[in-house]
């Protein structure tokens, strides 16, 4: 079967020209979207791997329209499993996603489309580089710094790796006055337990250790770019003129010889900062460049063994994460959503019986990974918190019946026998009564 021609950018966003003919969804098939004057059809923007046109609901509101630049086959099991896993695991800073198998129409022919929430904002480094010298500065890149942190513990506690982290997929979003806020964009190299396709990238260069490809997928793949994008931001609000450095769009303080090489004079200035925090930071992370790529787990590690203070933990409950159900027939993957219940709703996982601890990293069903944490998995039962008496059969299987009915002889055995011994006696008392 000869592979269809996959359209491009432009023809995707001509087709917003036309959106009852071509968009399949009903929502965005009543959409308007704003014009590109210069190059004609819809305004896009156009990244390395997807275009995006941002459609306005005619209910108010609007969304982002992904399409593809080429064929993915996986995006559909990824961007399912994402959305499934993130409406038990939310986190602040990721937003909703829709994935669509057949949403636009061209020529007869159909293709897949992600719609997401509108996130109205400046990337990262975009924010970082227009608020330099101004006016209150410093606390905005403090606050942001404690922002970022406080989405980094929101994504640990969730067992999501976004797996692309730069300044670029970062994105601002100011409230005229209140607290800014984050939010991650690009999920195509997400990871999160259960999910089995491969990434599709080893993320952007001037935010990854130097051997990266040593570091299997995993929940902590973004130890060391949430570390880089934490300790590019409060060294920002220590000394502004570190910003020097920066060079290039989606980049903060470093480029990727600045990783492979933690003696450039970035290093230099990061090491002699006047926030002694910020010091004992650089000097954290030049020894984990210098080392192996796993040496921390979490930005949380890294800001440990720099001597500083744990944050709180996120509001909220701690969310677990219950392992999926085997595979049914090869037709259906390992990794499929839950099946909907007898009224259409979701069936959820099983929940754990109360008082148990949170599930500990353990084996999963491939077996556990050499040296590293894995999960979803249990290598045995867990243990009952001490104190808690949990229902007999939560924990103790139940005695099966050919081992019930001895006992039931047992006990009766036992009470005719005391029976007889206190009739006995009754009558040895009575005829020591009745000869006095």
């Amino acid at each position: 079967m000869p592979t269809r021609t996959w359209p491009d950018g432009s023809t995707f966003q001509a087709c917003a020209q036309n959106p009852s003919v071509h968009f399949l969804d009903p929502e965005l098939a009543a959409a308007t979207f704003e014009s590109d004057r210069k190059h004609g059809g819809a305004q896009a923007w156009s990244g390395g791997r997807a275009t995006v046109i941002r459609a306005n609901r005619p209910t108010g509101g609007s969304v982002a329209v992904r399409f593809s630049k080429q064929e993915d086959q996986e995006a559909s099991v990824r961007y399912h499993e994402l959305s499934r896993h993130l409406s038990s695991n939310p986190v602040s800073t990721m937003v909703s996603t829709s994935w669509t198998n057949n949403g636009l129409r061209i020529s007869g022919e159909h293709y897949p489309l992600l719609k997401m929430d509108w996130v109205s904002g400046k990337s990262l480094d975009n924010y970082v580089s227009k608020r330099i010298g101004a006016p209150g500065a410093t606390g905005d890149f403090v606050a942001l710094a404690q922002a970022w942190r406080e989405s980094c513990l929101s994504l640990t506690a969730a067992r999501i790796s976004h797996g692309d982290i730069h300044a670029g997929n970062t994105l601002v979003c100011e409230n005229g006055g209140r607290p800014v806020e984050l939010r991650l964009v690009d999920y195509d190299n997400v990871w999160l337990p259960g999910l089995h396709t491969p990434l599709k990238e080893s993320g952007h260069p001037a935010f990854q250790h130097p051997r990266r490809s040593e570091l299997p997928a995993g929940p902590d793949l973004d130890a060391l770019p949430n570390t880089l994008t934490y300790l590019s931001l409060t060294a920002l609000a220590a000394d502004p003129a570190l910003w020097q450095f920066h060079n290039s769009d989606d980049r903060l303080l470093f480029e990727k010889s600045d990783l492979s090489d933690p003696s450039k004079d970035v290093w230099t200035a990061l090491l002699q900062s006047p926030d002694a925090a910020v010091a004992s930071l650089a000097r954290v992370t030049v020894a984990w460049l210098r080392g192996s790529p796993g040496r921390f787990e979490s930005l949380e590690q890294a800001l440990t063994a720099a001597g500083q203070h744990p944050a709180p933990q996120p509001h909220g409950r701690v969310n677990v994460w219950h392992p999926q159900p085997p595979a049914g027939s090869g037709t259906v993957p390992a990794n499929r959503a839950w099946p909907p219940g007898p009224t259409g709703t979701t069936v959820p996982p099983p929940q754990q019986p109360a008082g148990w601890p949170p599930r500990s990293a353990g084996a999963t069903a491939a077996g556990p990974v050499q040296g590293r944490q894995t999960w979803p998995g249990l290598a045995q039962p867990p243990t009952p918190m001490p104190g808690r008496h949990p229902a007999p059969s939560s924990l103790s299987p139940p005695v099966p019946p050919s081992q019930q009915v001895p006992e039931k002889n047992n006990r009766a055995a036992l009470v005719f026998t005391v029976v007889i011994l206190a009739v006995i006696v009754a009558v040895m008392i009575l005829s020591g009564i009745a000869q006095a």
